[in-house]
């Protein structure tokens, strides 16, 4: 009735005029105003809003998949005002809480203005000679700016190096392709020499299923379906590739491409079967027996990872241990970490292994070993770092060192932290802080972490007072 009503008085008022002016000029009706195909009627903008300031309070009170969410809502504007500044700063808080989504959404951001200089900063060190420090400089200005170039040079730097590299690899392939560099990537890993080549048939594969899922690959270009061609033809780097793969996505399927490469002598494919075979998959039983077998084939078939964790197996006596040092020293070439340690501890003068004592060398290996993710090496560079062996004390890195290990399960570290913080140790606090809030190494308990790296800031600890503040605003 009230539609009618209305209708009724349009109606009559055009009457009314009409009999006022007895010819009136002819006039096109207006149309009514027609919605754009993807315009949400006000009911929805209604419901798109409560729902975000929903999702704003469970981000406040810590809820890590609203943090993203609430930062993506942010970035991309619509039911709420846009606001990048903020949004990253949401995305960056729920990456903080472990959300590794975030870091897809962090990385299709804008590039930020310093990040040209940083990455620069990184270029002088590597023409300078100092590798290591420009390797920590593109980190932080890929973590820090979100430097694309910074992103890429850490993917040309860990390319060159082999296997132990890998997860190193994709993950600035992935942060590159996210970042719109798609195209420098897949030149980069073709070009470079990682050592082998299914490690880069594997990668590529990764990279394009990330780059696929983000919309950012370009089209036409299948790694997976182009590895399915030519594991159909024979190639064992293709079967060892897709095996690597499926591994996350479907172990099972995965362990069938690696088994029929091991049958066929592949020596990769063996050693990824003895890994297998030691944790077990959804479909099969974990079989300890199996693994040692896979790993005495693979190690001698030439696997120089596999000679190294047989020639770990047994260190009873000074004569093996100083024949797996040789062992060790060609692991360590391609590039594992743990083999790193193991020589450091070697050259730190332990008595067990019989070497003359070089502090320098062993802190040196002990930081390469850290800068590749080892966590044994990374508690070992932190106690030379801590207590100025071989290296000049820096208490900052150490417990940076102690904490990263920590998280990654280092049992030890972890004590040490737990010590440490009990003696009130602001280091120690802040770090057993942060592992709380980000439930690594611990349980995830961020209310009490943030208390501790409160506690930490309070007691004239500079870096727990940024952090802290960071994280609240």
């Amino acid at each position: 009735m009230r539609r009618l009503a209305v209708f009724w008085m349009l109606a009559g008022g055009a009457v009314a005029a009409h009999a006022q002016d007895p010819d009136p000029a002819p006039t096109d009706p207006k149309p009514a105003p027609e919605r754009k195909p993807d315009e949400k009627p006000p009911a929805a903008d209604a419901k798109a809003k409560a729902a975000a300031i929903a999702i704003q309070a469970q981000a406040v009170q810590g809820n890590r998949r609203a943090m993203r969410m609430w930062g993506r809502a942010l970035v991309r504007g619509g039911a709420v005002k846009r606001d990048v500044k903020a949004g990253e700063h949401w995305l960056r808080r729920a990456y903080e809480y472990n959300d590794r989504a975030a870091r897809a959404e962090l990385w299709a951001l804008p590039e930020h203005d310093g990040a040209g200089a940083a990455y620069r900063v990184g270029v002088a060190h590597q023409e300078a000679g100092r590798e290591f420090e420009a390797v920590a400089q593109w980190q932080h200005a890929a973590a820090t700016y979100l430097s694309r170039d910074s992103a890429l040079a850490l993917l040309r730097y860990f390319a060159q190096r082999t296997m132990r590299s890998r997860a190193h690899v994709i993950d600035y392939a992935v942060k590159a392709i996210a970042g719109g560099r798609t195209r420098d990537v897949v030149d980069i890993l073709n070009n470079a020499d990682m050592g082998e080549r299914h490690v880069v048939m594997s990668t590529l594969a990764y990279a394009g299923r990330e780059g696929t899922k983000q919309g950012v690959f370009p089209k036409g270009f299948d790694a997976l379906r182009a590895h399915k061609e030519a594991a159909a033809q024979g190639d064992l780097d293709a079967l060892v590739a897709l095996g690597v793969y499926a591994n996350k996505i479907d172990p099972d399927r995965g362990l069938l491409y690696l088994w029929s490469a091991a049958l066929r002598g592949d020596r990769h494919a063996m050693a990824y079967l003895s890994a297998r075979f030691y944790t077990g998959t959804k479909a099969m039983r974990a079989d300890r027996v199996a693994a040692a077998q896979w790993r005495e084939r693979a190690a001698q078939a030439g696997h120089v990872d596999a000679q190294f964790i047989v020639a770990l197996q047994d260190l009873s006596t000074l004569e093996k241990r100083q024949a797996m040092l040789p062992v060790a020293a060609r692991a360590a070439a391609d590039g594992h970490g743990t083999a790193r340690f193991y020589l450091s501890v070697a050259c730190s003068g332990n008595k067990a292994f019989g070497m003359p004592k070089d502090s320098k060398k062993a802190a040196a290996l002990a930081r390469r070993g850290a800068l590749q993710h080892d966590s044994l090496s990374m508690r070992a560079y932190a106690s030379m770092l801590k207590n100025g062996k071989g290296t000049p004390v820096d208490l900052e890195r150490a417990w940076h060192y102690y904490g990263r290990a920590a998280a990654l399960g280092n049992d030890a570290a972890l004590k040490v932290i737990q010590a440490r913080a009990a003696k009130n140790d602001p280091w120690a606090v802040f770090h057993w802080g942060r592992l709380m809030v980000r439930g690594e190494g611990v349980a995830l308990d961020v209310k009490r972490g943030l208390a501790f790296i409160q506690r930490a800031g309070a007691a004239g600890l500079p870096q727990a007072q940024q952090w802290w503040e960071r994280f609240a605003r």
